[in-house]
């Protein structure tokens, strides 16, 4: 038996909850009990019964129950940026990211953006976000107070750059880690871990050598996470192999640097070889796929599928502003469709991504690259109560067959409305 609290909450309806390897458990008529911010349990119906007589009052409802989606890389200075320019990827930062990101030092804006950002993302559904800021200790101290009172979990960092940028937005490398200390000392594991400091070279066009060493020192100084991009686009290798006097790949550079480590997250990474594979694999490093950035600045083609059957750690993100989707959900079906495109254009012989495959990926999956599996990602019992409520607008909850239909109409249909978007168990959003 399970022990009753007079704060016990019951969500009944279909559940979809993402368990080991890529498996994800169904009950068609699922009952959660939430706890104090807490899952206390996650099943079916019939057999959370016999441990909650209260449960015998709630009526099965046509709502579907999934956990909160997890972000693994955006960029709130760029929000207003989404859907801008017809370029490619440095043309497009040098001539609308960046002077973004200069005005975003102005604190009325950036406090706006942040707020307006933060809302979107519950509304959407995104419980867990992990985010670059701009290069500056004020905006970004003002995106970590936004995170703050919107109760989004969060990885915030400060974009870090001191070369190949305009001059507003550098910093001496002195000044740089000075940054980033400030905001680990003031924020850094606030709110019981739901707030952190992520250290954020940007990419190494506009990072140093001796800077992304220090930021690396840092890191692991700190034991803190890592995130910068890899192998986007190929006018930036290009631009990145000229820039330092480095004779080997781009990944070597990073790893080299000590940017490459097991709580690195790696945007991208769209143009590696089996080299630079290896590297990323044998240092237990993460790859962050941005679908929809990809194409939108006519970036490439990520081979996911191809990474995942080497046994690569592959998350998801939206990559705002070059993305378009502040919804994971949407950038899930992305991923599913840009594999299709990766196998019908460029490798034939290539599998493609399933819905399951990428439903685990923005759930589970992206929990385990943030190390944190055993507080999120599911709705196993001693898990915080991440969770997202779904209701549909005509189909009855019978006329799921089988696993695929939820997922076919969670992932591709508009029929199925955010109703209830939860973060600890405290309802963030409720429409």
């Amino acid at each position: 038996m399970y022990k009753i609290s007079k704060f016990m909450e019951f969500y009944r309806g279909l559940i979809l909850n993402p368990i080991e390897n890529f498996n994800i458990d169904y009950f068609q008529d699922g009952l959660l009990s939430v706890d104090k911010g807490k899952i206390q349990f996650c099943g079916e119906y019939k057999v959370g019964l016999k441990n909650f007589q209260e449960a015998k009052e709630i009526t099965r409802t046509k709502h579907l129950i999934i956990p909160g989606f997890i972000d693994l890389h955006t960029h709130i200075p760029q929000f207003p940026a989404i859907g801008k320019g017809e370029g490619e990827l440095l043309p497009w930062l040098n001539e609308y990211i960046f002077p973004l990101e200069e005005k975003f030092k102005n604190p009325n804006l950036a406090r706006k953006v942040s707020k307006r950002f933060f809302k979107k993302l519950i509304e959407n559904g995104t419980t867990t976000a992990v985010i670059f800021s701009n290069s500056s200790f004020e905006a970004t101290d003002i995106i970590f107070q936004e995170a703050n009172k919107s109760g989004v979990r969060v990885f915030i960092g400060n974009s870090i750059m001191d070369i190949n940028a305009p001059d507003s937005l550098i910093y001496s490398i002195e000044t740089n880690i000075s940054n980033m200390n400030k905001l680990i000392e003031k924020w850094h594991l606030t709110d019981k871990g739901r707030l952190n400091f992520i250290v954020s070279p940007r990419y190494a066009g506009s990072c140093s050598i001796e800077l992304m060493k220090e930021a690396a020192k840092l890191a692991k100084q700190n034991d803190l996470f890592i995130q910068t991009h890899l192998a986007e686009n190929k006018d930036e290798i290009k631009f990145i192999s000229s820039t330092h006097n480095f004779k080997g790949s781009y990944t070597e550079l990073l790893f080299d640097s000590g940017i490459i480590t097991p709580k690195s997250l790696l945007a991208h990474c769209i143009y590696l070889d089996e080299k630079e594979i290896d590297i990323i694999k044998q240092n237990d490093a993460s790859i962050v796929h941005c679908p929809t950035s990809n194409r939108y600045l006519r970036s490439g083609i990520m081979p996911l599928k191809k990474y995942l059957i080497k046994n690569l750690k592959i998350g998801l993100g939206t990559d705002i502003a070059g993305g378009y989707n502040v919804s994971v959900l949407r950038e899930t079906k992305e991923a599913i469709e840009n594999s299709k495109y990766y196998s019908l254009f460029l490798d034939k012989t290539s599998q493609t991504l399933n819905k399951q495959e990428a439903f685990w990926i923005s759930t589970l999956g992206n929990a385990k690259i943030l190390k944190l599996d055993n507080i999120i990602g599911s709705l196993s019992a001693g898990k915080e109560a991440d969770f997202i409520v779904l209701d549909s607008e005509f189909n009855d909850i019978k006329d799921y067959r089988n696993i695929d239909d939820v997922l076919s109409e969670l992932i591709y249909s508009d029929s199925l409305r955010i109703r209830n978007v939860a973060v600890r168990g405290q309802m963030m959003y409720q429409n």
